[in-house]
């Protein structure tokens, strides 16, 4: 049966200040550089904080799609969450929660999903384009693992200067 898990988490414990890791994680125009789908991201509202919406291309293999997002949390630099709405080529909404905490050498940070809607074709669909999305947790962990990278990068040039 073709089934797409309806929601999933990972930790990853990165060589970086949460401060460093909410800088990278909520400057939406960099998730390129550590995602493993989307591309980039450009906020839709000037303002940042509960309420905020941005947007982003996405893709996977030949698969693409963009999705408009609202920000559901913004606590800096420990809580981010996001709700992506339906879209045109991607009907499936989605929660994406991000929580950062101080642990020692560096910051433990959390990533879930929760699948909050969509039709079932479309999960037939996004399981036979995109096989990887019936279990993302190992993607999902390297995309954490990149974000600690960039961040600690991030840092370390701030701290060098």
């Amino acid at each position: 049966m073709l089934r797409l898990k309806p929601s999933g988490m990972c930790e990853v414990v990165v060589p970086a200040s949460p401060e460093a890791v909410w800088g990278v994680l909520t400057d939406v125009g960099r998730v390129g550089e550590w995602s493993n789908e989307a591309r980039a991201g450009e906020w839709i509202d000037e303002h940042r904080g509960v309420g905020a919406r941005f947007r982003g291309p996405n893709k996977r293999g030949l698969a693409r799609w963009t999705k408009t997002c609202t920000v559901r949390e913004y606590d800096a630099p420990r809580r981010f969450v996001y709700h992506t709405a339906p879209g045109r080529t991607d009907p499936g909404a989605t929660a994406w929660e991000f929580d950062l905490a101080v642990v020692e050498g560096g910051t433990m940070v959390r990533q879930s999903f929760r699948i909050l809607e969509g039709p079932r074709w479309a999960e037939i669909v996004i399981s036979l384009l995109i096989p990887a999305h019936k279990d993302r947790s190992a993607e999902l962990r390297a995309d954490l693992e990149r974000l600690g990278r960039v961040a600690a990068a991030d840092q370390a040039r701030v701290r060098s200067s």
